[in-house]
């Protein structure tokens, strides 16, 4: 199984597996962390030590397998309680993953089924590296519990699934659009430069947000397209796009949605 790495800010690694899923890892001068640990489809912590060999804080974004697949190798993890409830979900999930891949993933079943001790993350938690600092920041709208890390010594904040140029308000989890606008203001209001999301490569400028923010009225305001969550296919809703390929993103700019998410009640 192989893993794509790069350095996109001094000391912050993104890592990429062949599913598309993503982690970061942040090293500072005494211990390194660990943002999202994939999908369990190989021994991602002997990859990690080829970037560190400082101990490890494991920090999750949210709920959903493909970022909690490879806890299976770690004693411990944080992650928001507010996602708990979509354990059992996502062991279901899986399943459905594998059969729609034609693929076997017992290490992510591993984690789900005999998960290692997770504590409570919650917002304000700062985790101290050496050199740098990582803050969590609730970013409710994607799950009600996901949580971005801000890192003001680098002036960027990972944000998980929390924030995406292709937001996907279509999963179990998923808050009012509303809920998910704050949390995109709420970025943009931080002291940053730019900002990593989960699923990329890319380092994205903060002034991308505003039009990920106003992505969020596409559901007004243009014409929607039936979509079908490929992975899992029970998974629908709408496509809003509204922007194409541009300077700021060489792709089109959209947000997902079903029912839940743009029916208040």
């Amino acid at each position: 199984m192989g893993y794509e790495k790069e350095e996109l800010l001094e000391g912050i690694w993104q890592i990429k597996d062949e599913f598309n899923s993503t982690s970061t890892v942040v090293v500072g001068k005494e211990k390194a962390i660990v943002f999202d640990t994939l999908m369990g489809s190989g021994d991602y912590l002997s990859f990690i030590r080829t970037i560190t060999d400082l101990p490890l804080t494991v920090i999750i974004s949210h709920g959903h397998y493909d970022h909690l697949g490879g806890c299976y190798q770690f004693k411990e993890a944080y992650m928001s309680f507010e996602d708990m409830p979509l354990w059992e979900i996502n062991k279901k999930n899986v399943y459905t993953f594998e059969e729609t891949n034609k693929v076997s993933l017992p290490n992510c079943h591993k984690s789900l089924d005999e998960p290692c001790e997770f504590k409570d993350l919650k917002e304000g938690m700062i985790f101290d590296i050496g050199g740098m600092t990582a803050e969590a920041v609730s970013l409710p709208g994607h799950t009600k519990g996901s949580i971005g890390l801000y890192i003001p010594q680098r002036k960027t904040i990972l944000v998980g699934d929390a924030v995406s140029p292709q937001m996907c308000l279509i999963m179990d989890g998923v808050q009012y659009i509303d809920v998910y606008r704050d949390t995109v203001r709420k970025v943009q209001n931080m002291d940053i430069d730019t900002f990593i999301c989960g699923h990329y490569m890319n380092l994205f400028k903060a002034e991308l947000l505003e039009k990920i923010y106003q992505a969020t009225f596409a559901v007004e305001t243009k014409k929607g397209f039936p979509y079908t969550y490929p992975n899992v296919p029970s998974y629908t809703g709408t496509m809003y796009i509204s922007e194409f390929p541009g300077p700021d993103f060489d792709d089109f700019i959209c947000i997902i949605v079903n029912d839940k998410a743009i029916n208040k009640n």
